[in-house]
């Protein structure tokens, strides 16, 4: 064997073990191989411009030559002209490099995420809010809290009821208008009755002689 083979055959095992996984086993596979064999028959190509074709296409894979590499060995070993190398470089890109790309996309998914576990649920029974309740603008109020709510009833002890409990005293508005006592009307008084005055006394007449006295007339 001729020892150039025998050393690229070494490093082409070297490099295997270092290739992403698509990559090795599309290589593994000789996939490549259709490939170049139906790229010959296209533009058709000798057997030995079959076989730098077929040998570049494995060295472009496992990394071991860069596109302008594999450009040259084309032109330069296999005597082919521009637009052949470039027919051909379009072809390797869609037949083989596009596939690889979505097929080693598809491999490197993340893993679906671990199911999270719920919290165990609280033995205590959780007791439901209080309504609020509504003032009369409109708004809401909080409930007011019960202070005797807060003491808990100790052993063998009862609540006791109180009775002839006097109601709080409602007191009045800080701002609220003052109340005017009225008086009630005193009823009317009755009309006055006019009083007719008595009718003079005449006086009485007099002789022409305010100094002599009237004569009797029985002493006649």
């Amino acid at each position: 064997m001729d020892p150039q083979n025998q050393n690229l055959e070494d490093d082409v095992k070297q490099v295997m073990q270092t290739l992403p996984p698509v990559i090795r086993t599309y290589l593994t596979q000789g996939r490549y191989t259709a490939v170049a064999r139906n790229m010959m028959t296209k533009y058709g190509l000798r057997i030995d411009q079959g076989g730098v074709l077929e040998r570049e296409i494995m060295l472009l894979l496992m990394g071991v030559e860069n596109p302008d590499e594999f450009v040259q060995a084309l032109a330069e070993e296999a005597h082919l002209d521009r637009e052949t190398v470039d027919g051909i470089v379009q072809d390797v890109n869609a037949q083989i490099f596009v596939p690889l790309r979505e097929e080693e996309r598809r491999g490197a998914a993340p893993p679906s995420a671990p199911r999270a576990m719920s919290a165990p649920a609280p033995r205590y029974i959780p007791q439901p809010p209080q309504p609020p309740v509504s003032s009369g603008e409109g708004q809401t109020s909080p409930t007011p809290r019960s202070m005797e709510s807060d003491r808990l009833l100790e052993d063998h002890e009862e609540p006791h009821i109180e009775f002839n409990k006097v109601p709080p005293r409602i007191p009045e508005p800080r701002f609220a208008p003052p109340i005017l006592q009225t008086e009630p009307p005193a009823p009317p008084r009755p009309a006055a009755i006019p009083v007719t005055p008595a009718n003079p006394a005449l006086p009485r007449a007099y002789s022409s002689d305010p100094y002599r006295e009237p004569i009797d007339e029985n002493s006649l």
